[in-house]
């Protein structure tokens, strides 16, 4: 009876707050984890840029590598 319950939902093991909250719990650790990690990946890399924007940008431009 107790498989039955699990296949058809019956069971309050996985109740639908429970998953929104592991939901939620899970999207904030990767949004912290690739916040932290795009910014040192941004912190350590060389700026690229193409030939029209260093035309338009001129020497207005600040990198910002190195620049916390």
């Amino acid at each position: 009876m107790n498989l039955m319950q699990s296949e058809r939902g019956g069971s309050g093991f996985r109740n639908p707050t429970q998953v929104v909250i592991t939901s939620v719990k899970f999207l904030i650790a990767v949004t912290i984890i690739f916040g932290f990690s795009l910014s040192f990946y941004f912190y350590f890399t060389d700026v690229k840029m193409t030939p029209g924007i260093k035309d338009y940008l001129g020497s207005n431009y600040i990198s910002p590598k190195g620049s916390w």
